[in-house]
């Protein structure tokens, strides 16, 4: 399950990189680029209700956020971001490093979904993503040219963690890890990053240990096998 919140986490920093090249502009404009940009690397409808960038103070604001799944994988949301905020490190930008002083998440769902074919839709962003020079989920903190320099304040909140299965609808699992505005310092590191994601799965209830034959354990089991598919083909 590391994976997907990984995954996640590297979608939002290509959010924040491509939100923060769009700083000059207009915000009604910087919305219609974001969505245009994100759309031709996720290759996934996506839709913002708005985009408000600070000229005078080095800060971005993306509400209402939409990426939807292509249709052999129902069409439904993929990801509900009510708001991302970000408040960055004017400097470092000189460096070409994205150094967040404060990064404000409300992740209301992400779905992961097997098509009838045994694919993921991870895996099909994950491939569009690394032909389009995107965070790919096992690469390495860069995007763009921008290097990924830590977040000294993460506020998280999260929704839920839907896995469906359309060929097998009994694998169906949902994590609800119910966390409203979680305050968390310093995450500058792969080993504060892996600390926060045994946070989050522990508050989701799940248990990386095998169940035996309990069904949700075999469930967990079977999600996890395919996520760490993600990047190898």
């Amino acid at each position: 399950m590391k994976t997907l919140f990984r995954w996640a986490f590297r979608l939002l920093i290509l959010l924040v990189v491509l939100a923060v090249a769009a700083i000059l502009l207009l915000d009604t404009v910087a919305r219609e680029v974001l969505e245009s940009q994100l759309t031709d690397r996720t290759g996934l409808e996506v839709r913002i209700g708005a985009v408000k960038i600070g000229l005078l103070n080095p800060r971005l604001t993306v509400e209402r956020l939409v990426v939807y799944n292509r249709p052999e994988f129902g069409g439904s949301p993929m990801i509900d971001l009510p708001e991302l905020h970000a408040e960055y490190d004017p400097g470092a930008l000189w460096s070409r490093k994205i150094h967040l002083r404060l990064l404000r998440v409300n992740l209301a769902q992400i779905s992961v979904v097997e098509a009838t074919n045994g694919r993921l839709n991870l895996q099909v962003v994950d491939r569009r993503l690394r032909q389009s020079g995107g965070p790919a989920a096992s690469g390495s903190h860069t995007s763009g040219g921008y290097e990924f320099a830590g977040i000294d304040t993460l506020n998280l909140t999260l929704g839920t963690g839907y896995f469906r299965s359309l060929r097998n609808p009994a694998l169906n699992e949902t994590l609800t890890p119910r966390m409203t505005n979680e305050v968390y310092l310093k995450v500058n590191s792969p080993a504060a990053f892996d600390s926060l994601l045994n946070l989050v799965l522990l508050k989701c209830g799940y248990n990386p240990l095998p169940h035996g034959n309990d069904p949700a354990g075999e469930r967990q089991q079977y999600w996890r096998d395919k996520l760490s598919q993600i990047g190898k083909n």
